[in-house]
């Protein structure tokens, strides 16, 4: 999202926020509804009515909702690269999508996985790999995890050249049926 439609999106939300706390204090008889004399609407019908109270609770939730969601400047999440040192002259990068594309790529190559989840994070030790997965009924499991994890480790140590310090596998599910491979 631009900046342009960022700052109307936050100007917006503090008139709606402004309106909702107007509406709250007029309804409450909080504010003296003669405070605003030259407005074509009787502000005393607002006095005593709850509806507008609560109309107003909601238009200072969605208000400072919208100030909220939008004022937030988007922040890069640390981690999200590890850095490898070849020499002293350079580095190399390498992203956590990069290395979440080498834990897919791995995992096709283990038989009986159906869906997998990554989240990869940094240690001293090196890399530590969470794996969420899905498996297909009528295969053991034990080996699954085991094949799972000396492919994942063996393929991101040597495309990446990075340490994997640890593979950790939850299995979340098995699938209700096998997937089936169409015949053509």
């Amino acid at each position: 999202m631009g900046i342009v439609s960022r700052i109307i999106s936050v100007i917006v939300g503090i008139i709606i926020l402004v309106a909702g706390v107007l509406l709250l204090f007029l309804s409450l008889n909080v504010m003296d509804p003669n405070i605003f004399p030259y407005t074509r609407f009787d502000l005393l019908l607002l006095v005593g009515d709850y509806n507008y109270t609560v109309l107003g609770f909601v238009l200072v939730i969605l208000g400072v909702l919208l100030i909220a969601s939008f004022s937030r400047r988007k922040r890069k999440k640390e981690g999200k690269n590890i850095v490898s040192h070849t020499d002293e002259k350079w580095e190399l990068r390498i992203s956590f999508e990069a290395i979440d594309s080498m834990v897919l790529t791995a995992s096709k190559q283990v038989k009986g996985i159906r869906d997998v989840n990554t989240r990869i994070s940094s240690t001293e030790q090196g890399l530590t790999i969470n794996i969420r997965i899905q498996t297909i009924p009528g295969l053991p499991i034990q080996e699954i995890m085991s094949e799972l994890q000396e492919k994942v480790r063996e393929y991101v140590e040597e495309m990446s050249g990075i340490t994997v310090a640890e593979v950790k596998i939850l299995v979340e599910g098995v699938a209700r049926e096998k997937i089936q491979k169409s015949a053509h």
